[in-house]
Parts: C-alpha cells; structure tokens; sequence
C-alpha cells in the first residue's frame, strides 16, 4: 500500500520554489518500507531522487504527474500519483467558489414554523465572482437566488408539512468565473415529535 501525503492534487507552486514530497508505504512481509525502498519521479523531468521524503526546486514548469515507485524486499513495486503545477509567473490561480458550512443539519418538531439557517460565499481570491442558486425541494429556499460574492445567505426550512423522518434537499450553486462550479450544499432536515391526530 503506497500513499502520498504531500504535496496535494492539483496543488501549484512557481519556478525554483521549494516542492516537499512526502510518501510512505506499508508490505504485509516487511512493514513499514525504509528509505531506499521508495524512488520518486516525474513525467516531465524524470526520475527526482529517492527516500521517504524529497524536495526539490528544479521542477520544470508545466503540469506534472508525480510518481512514487515503492520496492519490498522481494522487489515487488506499487506506485502511487500525484498532479501538480508548476506555473510560469504570468499564471493566474483558478477561481473557487467557498461554500460554508459545507452541509446543513436541521433538526424541527413535527408542525413547527420555518427556520433560518445562515450561509456564505466567498471566492478564494480577491476578485468577486458572479453566483446563482437553485433549490431542489419545495420546503428548502434561498433568499436571494444571485448575486456577487462575498455574501451572506438566508436559507429557509420549512418542515411544517412534512411527515415525520429525515428530508434531504440540495442547493446548487453556480458560477461562470469559478472551476469548481457548480457546489452542491446538501440540508439533512429531521422531523421529529408525535403526530396529533384530530
């Protein structure tokens, strides 16, 4: 079982900066493998060195695909990948649009009034983005349903005709300007208490 813990995927670094390659792998006969066991390289710039941990800052810019070959001692090899990029200096990071909190848990009693619940966005850098939100289920709405990032949302849950047990609905939010787009938020709704019958 190979694994890389760093650097992340996708994750971008700039020319001559200093990139951390951290790796370990588990054998079933041998354990924990030691240092010489592992060899890393890239599609690019072919083999980078060996060990558990690298770093290096003689990256070639351009995307890479990071490969760490672990050999046991019967010479058995498992790989594990990672991508990353180096950028030139003109590179423009993409765009995220920030969604918190990530999911939404709702618990009401059974008949009870709407509640509110705050949300917001934010880009991941300082340029404002361009958003809209959709609703997926009649008992979830938004209070305003586009807009500029950063702001804060209203969501509205109203359980007050739904059956009791667990109601889930998303929101779907949008924008041209960002790469992860779209976000899905999902709202976990619990209706709980007893049912009066008249």
């Amino acid at each position: 079982d190979v694994q890389i813990a760093a650097p992340d995927e996708d994750q971008v670094f700039y020319p001559t900066q200093e990139v951390s390659l951290q790796g370990s792998a588990y054998d079933l006969e041998d354990g924990a493998l030691a240092d010489e066991a592992f060899s890393w390289s890239s599609d690019i710039d072919g083999v980078l060195g060996s060990g558990a941990n690298l770093s290096t800052s003689l990256l070639s810019t351009g995307t890479h695909v990071i490969t760490l070959t672990a050999t046991d001692s019967n010479g058995m090899s498992s790989q594990a990948q990672r991508k990353i990029v180096v950028a030139d200096e003109n590179f423009v990071e993409p765009l995220h649009l920030d969604v918190a909190p990530f999911g939404v848990g709702v618990v009401a009693v059974f008949g009870s009034a709407p509640q509110d619940v705050d949300v917001s966005l934010h880009s991941s850098g300082a340029t404002e983005i361009d958003w809209t939100a959709a609703e997926d289920i009649p008992w979830l709405s938004v209070a305003t349903n586009a807009g500029q990032t950063p702001v804060d949302l209203v969501l509205t849950v109203d359980p007050s005709l739904l059956p009791l047990g667990t109601h889930i609905g998303t929101i779907t939010f949008t924008s041209p300007q960002a790469a992860n787009s779209p976000v899905v938020l999902t709202v976990n709704l619990q209706v709980t208490g007893n049912k009066i019958s008249l």
